[in-house]
């Protein structure tokens, strides 16, 4: 699970230079939600925009500052060898009633790469394949060897045909590899008073790896997708939302069509 936190200067340089691995909260309502493995985003509160994105790798509760001051080693919340920690830094932002009605909680966290959001390049062509064949694997129940085999041998060249022509990959990026990824295929249809443009986009390969699920990460995708396709005066994108991915799509604003058509379709 993917948490959102708002850091003052200060601490938010120490996090990122790790000279602290352990930020201070009452652990309240929201707090209480966070679990050993979940992911946290703190942004700055004077540039919103500057973020630093850590792994909660412990989580040490108490019942009030004074007596996590006395438990936790010093360094570890941002203090030098030299300091003198104090449990006041921390009261005077939370009341002994507050502290005594929540607890108090030390998050231990990590820093990890920053995820990158961007629309891919050629060069993304074998992280795009490779992620494509996983799609498949899943929706499918598992490919054969023959049907890997096609699918490296066709993809890469539907990839140099179409990318960044009629086919848009938003994709996420850790370090050098594709996370995550939506294709959107743009389509030209006749004008109608529907469709002012005529230019509509379909959805399809929207698959985010195992292990970074559940984080916001294929949200963000598709939210890049909806503007990109403002921006180039798209009438619509269309998709087909599976049980899992039908939250993600409405919370960036699709909704279910009421239509008086059928839709079908014939094989060839």
């Amino acid at each position: 699970m993917l948490h959102h936190m708002k850091l003052r200067e200060a601490p938010f340089k120490k996090i990122k230079n790790g000279s602290k691995t352990i930020e201070l909260r009452l652990n309240d309502e929201k707090r209480q939600k966070v679990q050993v493995g979940d992911f946290i985003e703190f942004s700055l509160i004077d540039n919103p925009k500057e973020k630093i994105q850590t792994r909660v790798t412990a989580l040490h509760r108490f019942d009030r500052f004074q007596e996590l001051y006395a438990t936790l080693p010093k360094e570890k919340l941002g203090y030098t060898p030299s300091d003198t920690p104090s449990s006041d830094h921390m009261n005077a932002y939370y009341s002994n009633e507050e502290q005594e009605r929540y607890g108090v909680i030390g998050i231990e966290i990590e820093v990890i790469n920053m995820i990158e959001y961007k629309i891919a390049a050629r060069t993304d062509i074998q992280e795009l394949t490779r992620l494509r064949i996983e799609y498949m694997k899943e929706a499918f129940n598992g490919i054969t060897n023959e049907e890997n085999l096609r699918l490296n041998e066709n993809l890469p060249a539907y990839f140099d045909k179409h990318l960044g022509k009629n086919c848009v990959a938003f994709i996420a990026k850790e370090k050098n590899c594709v996370i995550s990824c939506a294709l959107l295929i743009i389509i030209e249809k006749p004008y109608s008073p529907v469709l002012k443009t005529g230019i509509v986009g379909e959805v399809t390969g929207v698959y985010t790896e195992p292990n970074y699920r559940n984080k916001g990460i294929a949200t963000k995708l598709m939210s890049n997708m909806v503007e990109y396709a403002k921006d180039h005066n798209m009438d619509r994108i269309d998709l087909d939302a599976s049980a899992d991915g039908l939250h993600v799509y409405r919370k960036v604003g699709f909704i279910e069509t009421d239509s008086p058509y059928v839709s079908m379709r014939i094989k060839l």
